[in-house]
């Protein structure tokens, strides 16, 4: 799918969502299994924008959690790779929310990582 397209289907408009975060879908049937990292591997073509993705890990109702406090599309391989841990057996069906994202711009992050000391 084409990068652009891919980060629309993300987009849930605000008088359905509870929440102002984007939502990242699973686009096929995947299996996480238990005590494992699992990583859903998402694929797309195109050019894919520099911005980091914070994950907002407040699925609560959801058996797994997002290793990762950020994730971000790799240009090189073409993909988006979000580690996932579970301590049961589940299989997300199609369309069936991952996580919720805000995208982050990479100074910013980077500053909130470091401090805003000797910027």
């Amino acid at each position: 799918m084409d990068c652009g397209d891919l980060i629309k289907s993300w987009i849930i408009p605000k008088n359905v969502a509870e929440c102002s975060c984007w939502v990242i879908s699973s686009q096929q049937k995947i299996s996480l299994y238990p005590l494992i990292v699992n990583e859903i591997v998402i694929r797309f073509k195109g050019t894919a924008p520099t911005n980091l993705m914070q994950i907002n890990n407040h699925m609560n109702n959801k058996p797994w959690r997002i290793v990762n406090e950020y994730i971000y599309f790799n240009q090189n391989t073409h993909s988006l790779t979000i580690p996932i841990v579970t301590d049961v057996h589940h299989i997300l069906s199609i369309g069936e929310p991952i996580c919720h994202i805000l995208p982050m711009n990479p100074l910013h992050t980077l500053q909130s990582i470091k401090g805003t000391y000797g910027f």
